[in-house]
Parts: structure tokens; C-alpha cells; sequence
């Protein structure tokens, strides 16, 4: 699944900057950064080099094939709880997810971990 637009929103609003301020910092155009967001358009390998630098993210994580933006582990998946959580908000508009919701969701990746690691 191609995530980049919603990667790139989710970690310039994170920042608290403006898509004239990312522009400048990657040396693009605000209409260009606004392009990005709606996925009207594609960055060239050296901005997405750059935009992965500046929020210190793997250009995996930049395009969605990983939850996590943890640049230590090449390859692999990885996410952490926090990551899940701003996906759901994401999938839910933006809105705050309840805080038992929250402990539903932990109590079953608990309960996946516990059911995988019987099966090993």
C-alpha cells in the first residue's frame, strides 16, 4: 500500500510546519509539497533522500512499507505502539481514540505476541 502522502502530512504536522517551510528545506516549492500530501505527485529519490533526513525516518517508512520509522532495522517490519496509534487516527479522521480502545487494542497485540510465541 502506498502511504507516502499521509507519511509526509502526518510527519510535517508532527514538526509543526507549513509546506512553504518543508519546501524550503528540501528545496521544492509549497505547491510542490502540497502535490506530495494529495498524491498528485511523486518526489525524485533525491527529495524523498531529503525528506527522510530531516524527520530522521527510512525512506521505507516514507512510502509505507513499514509502520515504524525505525531506521536500525533494515528490511524488517517494525512499529511501536505510538506509530499504531497515529495510523488509527489517521483512519478515524484525525479524532482522539478513547482510552479504552486503546487498552483493547494492547490486550490483543499482547495476545498475538503470547499466541506466536506458543507456536515457536
Amino acid at each position: 500500500m502506498y502511504n507516502f502522502p499521509n507519511r509526509l502530512k502526518q510527519l510535517r504536522t508532527e514538526k509543526e510546519l507549513s509546506q512553504k517551510e518543508l519546501g524550503k528545506m528540501v528545496s521544492v516549492d509549497k505547491s510542490t509539497i502540497c502535490l506530495y500530501e494529495s498524491g498528485g505527485r511523486q518526489p525524485n529519490f533525491k527529495v524523498m533522500e531529503k525528506l527522510a533526513d530531516y524527520f530522521d525516518v527510512s525512506l521505507d517508512y516514507l512510502i509505507g512499507r513499514t509502520y515504524g520509522p525505525d531506521k536500525t532495522v533494515a528490511g524488517k517490519s517494525t512499529w511501536d505502539i505510538e506509530e499504531l496509534f497515529n495510523t488509527a487516527k489517521i483512519m478515524y479522521q484525525g479524532k482522539q481514540i478513547p482510552a479504552e480502545i486503546k487498552q483493547e487494542i494492547l490486550e490483543y497485540i499482547e495476545f498475538l505476541i503470547h499466541k506466536r510465541r506458543t507456536r515457536e
